[in-house]
């Protein structure tokens, strides 16, 4: 199995909705998540270099580790994470955005996001649904799906951006600043930012 077997993120029916959490299950079960290709936040996507920052000394040795290495940085498809294992949060989040309208051919309507954890970390490590069901609390994204719904084709760019939705990409968030749907301010200052301030 590859990363290219991510479910879509279509919009279930509300009664599909505990089959999404299944299939979401079913994927860290098999534990073939394969991330080879992904190549992380680039240091010099903008021309100059601009290193990933690094945690403090302080917290360094509650940074996770990725299994059987000694690195601390997960990368993804445009961004890299670097995740805090007893908070169980990311300490960082860094992503590389592209704001070329050519590059966002990614025209489909966002549905339901799945949700998943990284099986290069140990998942207890990893806050999950349980965690948030109930809660009150958003997953917030900390590199954000729009940011990173770029790429060569749609489906590349569709891709990358469902692979935001991972738990050590996301903090708790009230919904209600945090989903610009529903009217929250900081949902609202992300668009904006996106629409005028990459492009």
């Amino acid at each position: 199995g590859s990363i290219h077997s991510l479910p879509p993120a279509v919009k279930p029916l509300p009664s599909a909705k505990e089959e999404f959490l299944e299939e979401a299950k079913k994927i860290e079960q098999e534990n073939n998540m394969d991330f080879s290709s992904c190549k992380g936040y680039l240091p010099k996507f903008l021309g100059v270099e601009i290193p990933l920052p690094q945690p403090a000394k302080s917290i360094q040795k509650f940074i996770a580790k990725l299994k059987g290495t000694d690195s601390n940085v997960l990368k993804y498809y445009h961004y890299s994470v670097i995740l805090h294992s007893v908070r169980m949060m990311p300490v960082i989040s860094a992503i590389n955005v592209d704001g070329d309208k050519g590059k966002r051919l990614d025209k489909t309507k966002r549905g339901t996001d799945v949700w998943l954890r990284d099986n290069r970390l140990d998942y207890d490590i990893q806050l999950d649904d349980k965690y948030y069901r109930g809660s009150g609390f958003d997953r917030g994204h900390m590199s954000r799906r729009e940011d990173a719904n770029w790429g060569p084709t749609a489906e590349d760019a569709r891709l990358f951006a469902d692979l935001t939705c991972m738990y050590t990409n996301a903090c708790p968030q009230i919904n209600t600043l945090n989903q610009s749907k529903r009217g929250g301010l900081w949902g609202k200052l992300e668009t904006v930012v996106l629409e005028t301030g990459a492009i």
